[in-house]
């Protein structure tokens, strides 16, 4: 999986725990940007609504300011606080 906003692209080894996903949260609020797109695939998360499901819970479980949102087969990461 990949959160890219501009010239910012970090490849997220993780799958599906939530505790570990934690660093990549903080890693995203320390950008300031509103969104970034996540980028993933098959052997990340199954589908789209797999991976914005699971996001969405470890954001909320580890009090993230960070709504997750999913366009299609685009899942998007969407700050709260800005």
């Amino acid at each position: 999986m990949v959160i890219r906003e501009a010239d910012y692209k970090k490849e997220i080894v993780e799958k599906r725990r939530p505790k570990r996903l934690k660093p990549y949260f903080e890693e995203f609020m320390s950008l300031n940007v509103k969104c970034a797109e996540v980028f993933f695939d098959d052997k990340d998360y199954k589908s789209p609504q797999v991976c914005s499901m699971v996001l969405g819970v470890a954001a909320k479980r580890h009090q993230f300011p960070i709504a997750v949102r999913r366009i299609g087969d685009q899942v998007f990461l969407i700050r709260k606080d800005i």
